[in-house]
């Protein structure tokens, strides 16, 4: 049984509060470059393969081959921690437009915990969109809740594909 990991003691300052990200980035030290990037592929999960299909960086075609991450949080949720990033290339020029990149709280160097955490939480997020896709169409087929008017129409639950 895994014991409950204990609260992320990193600071986290609101982005209104903060200097410009190159600003940030450019001080940073928390530079990876060889990355791979994997994506969750559902399918492959269903057919008890492994999940995870490589995929290439979003600023690819103009050399990206690692990002700078920011080293303070921006946000904070009930598990994960948001900070800002941006691809670069070999010498650590940035590419293309800055992004969110999310981290388990409490496990800043382990990165066991890190992958099965979030290969947990694609997979949770795999069935939450397949249940929400039944409880929709079950909505569609109650009467009691089509709306009244044309213009009005009853909401959908949806969830991020991971």
């Amino acid at each position: 049984v895994d014991k409950p990991e204990e609260e992320d003691d990193r600071n986290v300052v609101k982005l209104k509060n903060r200097e410009s990200l190159a600003n940030s980035l450019n001080e940073c030290n928390n530079f990876t470059d060889s990355v791979i990037r994997y994506k969750f592929n559902e399918t492959m999960w269903y057919d008890y393969k492994d999940p995870w299909e490589e995929i290439p960086m979003v600023s690819a075609r103009d050399g990206a081959s690692g990002f700078k991450i920011d080293k303070i949080p921006f946000g904070k949720g009930a598990e994960r921690l948001a900070f800002r990033f941006q691809e670069v290339d070999e010498l650590g020029n940035f590419l293309g437009k800055m992004m969110v990149a999310k981290e388990k709280k409490g496990t800043t160097s382990d990165e066991i915990k890190k992958i099965k955490f979030h290969e947990n939480f694609c997979r949770i997020q795999v069935v939450a969109e397949r249940l929400a896709e039944f409880f929709n169409k079950a909505l569609l087929k109650t009467p009691s809740l089509r709306p009244i008017y044309d213009y009005q129409r009853i909401p959908n639950i949806e969830f991020l594909k991971c």
